[in-house]
């Protein structure tokens, strides 16, 4: 498993017009620093449990030149007239390869922008150029789309699809030539996909399981495909493959992106796209989602900071990178995600892609008590997964919409229920369920929650070598060595002097409770520290990726944030201000429990909260169903930390109340960076919520 080298501008050209070629003969010696010597994969997994997992951008991310500088002048300087239309244009009208570059300061768009094949739309830094997205009747293709098209005909092929190989036989001569990708799919086996839930088998799921590849020969009635064949597949379910017309070689860097909007898509879309990538983007407040991936593969998600959302609701509302419709061989890694509903998450028949070295906290959700999973196998078969060495709260194959296919593997993770809002750790941080067959669960260490949960209709799951209960357990008592990486030579680029490995059960086991950090972790930690979101590379200088930027001109000053960064000193609210938004606390939380939204509460809040007539499940109990639901609250019972948690529960689609009342309690507990996200979502409330610390 060999990581290929970072290539520079002359091999990034070249690979627009030979496809990569290039790449073909690149040695794992020449990846990002000294080679290193992997352990034999066979000491802890049998060969048929893991793939050659080669994700993400082929050779890495290159380093763009910038080919139109778009300068502060030509943009409006209200922050409030749409900028949209001038920042396509430039981007249409720029050399490729080569990178659009915008000026620091605040701009509004109004509309979707669409990068092109070879373009890459770059800032300043998230922390300079700031994009603020207000298009309230979008729908599904994001407020920038890095998207190409597809077929809707079929080309079906005469006989089944056979793991492993790499030549397909169809029926007709195809219209297809080399170099051209196609999406492999096929019809869904309802039994197999959603064992006792047939009500999952949804009509916008189907042919679901699939893999994309790429067209490497055509002989006659035989189409040769450059990536072997991953799950076999019988003639009955009628496989056939769809053309893509992809986009290559785009990618977006150095900004923050902001939704004001709560559009049903993702803040950014990547569709039918290969070799493309978002980097060092801070992405605030997405709707469904934060980073859309389908129908792409060889995308990287890199070094980005994804957080809050305005809802948490069900529906497929709060999510930070999420995969779909078949998206194949993706990296997602070193990225910091917090207050999200699913941090990670597939599902759709996608295979072959690596979550790593991510670090996430406080998932938040309005309707399951903050259970839900920062790393989600969220069904409809996706299959071949790895997570490899992510920070999170929980992780689950497969949490909803039916089973996960073979081979999903978790393996060197961190899991701390801890961090998350909710109290206790009575809960399995890592669940295999709903019939999700011959998944891999090893090396992880659980620092809190009650072990691994594997249900009795998950058949053929290893279990093994992970850290439980401050013991590491190994069912197979002659395996004793877990593998440094499974898709790793040596350290990733952006890796520093840390040790190597740094996470897993065997160094946690070693270290006891003092942790090595991941640079992602540092990286959020220097965020909270500094109180702005410094690009990863000037907050961890040792690793990162390259900031290619453009120095600014003396006469172009930036414009202003949308909100003014608050005063580090600490502030205490008045003894009046806190009485205030104590009982509009209590209004919001009496509204839920009149409404019967009680999951949210854990056990210990409802005893605090003296909440009478609901079970241990937070639903209502039978011997009290007759009795209103009452609650009479000991509110000085309740730290503040306390009622910060009861505040961010209360948020619901977007209610300017409730970023009211989270923005004050974050105040109040001392944490002014927080407090500033929601702040700019609390309308016109920021400056009462402000002046209650002045």
């Amino acid at each position: 498993m060999k990581r290929l080298p970072r290539t520079g501008l002359t091999e990034f050209a070249a690979c627009l017009v030979a496809a990569c070629v290039a790449f073909a003969t690149a040695t794992a010696a020449e990846a990002g620093g000294e080679k290193k010597d992997a352990p034999r994969r066979n000491d802890c997994f049998p060969p048929d449990r893991v793939i050659e997992w080669d994700p993400g951008v082929r050779g890495g991310i290159p380093d763009v030149r910038v080919t139109r500088a778009v300068a502060v002048t030509e943009l409006p300087a209200d922050e409030t007239t749409d900028c949209s239309a001038i920042i396509q244009r430039a981007i249409d009208g720029a050399p490729t390869p080569g990178a659009v570059q915008l000026p620091a300061g605040t701009f509004m768009m109004r509309k979707c922008i669409e990068l092109k094949s070879g373009v890459v739309l770059r800032g300043m830094g998230p922390d300079m150029t700031h994009l603020i997205v207000n298009e309230p009747n979008s729908s599904w293709h994001g407020a920038i789309r890095i998207g190409g098209s597809s077929s809707r005909s079929y080309t079906y092929l005469a006989g089944g699809l056979v793991a492993g190989s790499t030549e397909l036989v169809v029926r007709n001569a195809p219209s297809v030539r080399p170099g051209t990708l196609i999406v492999i799919t096929s019809e869904n086996v309802n039994s197999e996909m959603y064992p006792g839930h047939r009500e999952w088998a949804a009509g916008w799921a189907k042919r679901s399981v699939g893999q994309i590849v790429g067209v490497a020969e055509v002989r006659g009635t035989t189409v040769v495909i450059d990536k072997p064949i991953r799950l076999s597949r019988d003639a009955a379910l009628k496989p056939a493959f769809q053309t893509i017309d992809k986009i290559e070689w785009a990618g977006v860097e150095m900004l923050h992106i902001k939704r004001l909007d709560k559009a049903e898509d993702s803040i950014i879309d990547i569709s039918r796209a290969e070799n493309c990538w978002v980097r060092d983007v801070e992405s605030e407040m997405g709707c469904r989602g934060h980073i859309g991936i389908g129908l792409s593969r060889h995308v990287t998600v890199e070094s980005c900071y994804v957080h809050h959302a305005h809802r948490y609701d069900g529906g497929g509302h709060g999510y930070g990178v999420s995969m779909g419709a078949q998206a194949t061989d993706c990296l997602v890694q070193n990225n910091v995600f917090r207050v999200l509903r699913h941090a990670m998450i597939t599902s759709m028949g996608t295979s072959g892609n690596v979550w790593a070295y991510n670090y996430s906290r406080e998932q938040l959700d309005n309707e399951r008590n903050n259970r839900l999973r920062d790393m989600s196998i969220h069904g409809h078969y996706s299959y071949m997964e790895l997570f490899e060495g992510n920070i999170g709260e929980f992780a689950t194959s497969s949490d909803w919409w039916g089973s996960a296919g073979p081979l999903v593997t978790f393996f060197r993770n961190r899991l701390d229920t801890r961090l998350g809002y909710y109290e206790g750790d009575w809960n399995a941080p890592l669940q295999i369920l709903y019939g999700s067959h011959r998944q891999n669960v090893v090396g992880n260490s659980l620092v809190s929650g009650q072990g691994i949960d594997v249900k009795k209709d998950c058949r053929d799951v290893m279990v093994e070598g992970n850290l439980v209960r401050n013991a590491i357990r190994w069912n197979n008592a002659a395996i004793k060595r877990l593998p440094v990486s499974l898709f790793l030579d040596g350290k990733p680029h952006y890796w520093g002097a840390k040790p190597w490995p740094a996470i897993g059960a065997d160094v946690d086991a070693a270290n006891g409770k003092a942790f090595i950090t991941l640079p992602a972790e540092d990286w959020w930690r220097a965020i909270e520290r500094e109180k702005r979101t410094l690009p990863f590379a000037e907050a961890c200088p040792v690793g990162g990726a390259k900031a290619v930027k453009v120095a600014q001109k003396k006469d172009e000053k930036p414009k202003s944030l949308v909100v003014k960064h608050l005063d580090d000193a600490p502030k205490k609210a008045s003894p009046e201000a806190l009485a205030v938004y104590d009982r509009f606390l209590i209004e919001r939380l009496g509204a839920k429990i009149a409404k019967e939204e009680l999951t949210f509460f854990s056990n210990s809040m409802r005893r605090k909260l003296g909440i009478i007539g609901i079970d241990d499940e937070g639903t209502l109990d039978a011997k009290d169903a007759r009795s209103p639901l009452r609650f009479t609250i000991k509110w000085e019972r309740l730290t503040l930390l306390e009622k910060r948690s009861l505040a961010l529960a209360t948020i619901r689609n977007g209610n300017e109340l409730d970023y009211e009342l989270a923005a004050f309690y974050y105040m109040a507990t001392g944490e002014t960076h927080e407090a500033e996200s929601y702040l700019r979502s609390a309308g016109d409330a920021a400056e009462r919520v402000k002046a209650c610390f002045e």
